[in-house]
């Protein structure tokens, strides 16, 4: 049979308590910053400081689940009725279980329903961290997954289905979204149902069956090869850009008067070379570091050259020594 009470815990001795000895037991009295003050128990922690020790404010059910084993599982309730209520729900998915009409594993997948969509997600972040992947990895799949949380107003893990997905994906095409972008948030949330079953928060992946967007059909963009006179002019732009960079002409932004909030006008090949030659006016008195300068735009132009001419990638020629 199980039952239901208040964790005692303890905490750190608040600031300005008055310690005191009652009856043979020492207490401290305190005033918190909201409410009367208190009076509470004062023991010693593992580290020797002084520790007060208080109710929880929740009541916690204690029972044997489906297999057997006593387990402590916070209610959430204040009230102890309402603590007794979450304790009967409790044994009887553990008569099912025993009863076999649930698996052991279906009632752990139960008990994360209630649970807020965002703790885990916290937790498959968490996961993605443990496995080393990439820092850019890592803060696109959250943001992919933030997204279709936001916009489909998923709550509960249990809330993410196919046809709200479906209906999301069928607005994002209709105002212009690429079948690849489409496929990306997909990927995201596959990978997080995924993980949840695997982890026995959901029995299965809601987005198995999820259709994918043809991507050949919708391309955005037509890679092609640079025509020579293009990479000409890469390579131009790559050697004096550098330098250009401090001879860019400052142009007034609508609203304001003040120099300090001008804005830098942007570079093309008709504007390098007077830029070019207007950093080499301003900078006159500093050769070194137009020297330097000039040297940054040398070894970028060369390594686009050697790209080009090689086809290595850039992590490729990086590794090179």
């Amino acid at each position: 049979m199980g039952t239901v009470f208040k964790k005692t815990v303890s905490r750190p001795l608040p600031k300005g308590a008055e310690l005191f000895t009652k009856q043979g037991q020492q207490l401290a009295r305190y005033k918190p910053s909201k409410g009367r003050a208190r009076t509470a128990k004062v023991t010693t922690g593992k580290d020797g400081s002084t520790r007060i020790l208080e109710e929880a404010g929740t009541y916690t059910a204690k029972y044997r689940d489906g297999e057997g084993i006593v387990c402590e599982v916070s209610t959430g309730c204040r009230d102890e009725d309402a603590a007794r209520s979450v304790l009967s729900q409790l044994e009887r998915r553990s008569e099912l279980v025993k009863a076999g009409v649930i698996t052991a594993a279906e009632d752990r997948i139960a008990d994360h329903q209630s649970e807020l969509l965002s703790a885990h997600i916290a937790d498959y972040l968490q996961s993605l961290r443990a496995k080393d992947v990439s820092d850019g990895y890592w803060k696109e799949t959250k943001r992919l997954i933030n997204r279709i949380v936001t916009d489909c107003e998923f709550k509960r893990i249990g809330d993410i289905e196919l046809t709200t997905m479906e209906r999301w994906l069928v607005a994002c095409k209709t105002e212009g979204m690429s079948a690849r972008t489409r496929n990306s948030h997909v990927q995201a949330v596959a990978g997080f149902c995924s993980w949840a079953v695997d982890n026995q928060r959901l029995a299965s992946s809601p987005l198995s069956r999820i259709g994918k967007a043809d991507e050949k059909s919708d391309k955005r963009r037509q890679r092609r090869s640079l025509t020579e006179p293009e990479l000409l002019r890469l390579l131009e732009i790559a050697r004096w850009r550098p330098l250009a960079e401090f001879g860019r002409e400052s142009i007034p932004v609508e609203g304001t008067s003040k120099r300090s909030k001008w804005k830098k006008a942007a570079l093309s090949l008709d504007t390098l070379y007077a830029a070019v030659e207007k950093a080499r006016e301003t900078l006159k008195d500093n050769p070194e570091f137009i020297a330097e300068q000039e040297r940054l735009g040398r070894e970028r132009a060369l390594i686009y050259k050697t790209l080009v001419l090689t086809g290595l990638r850039k992590g490729e020629l990086a590794s090179l020594t």
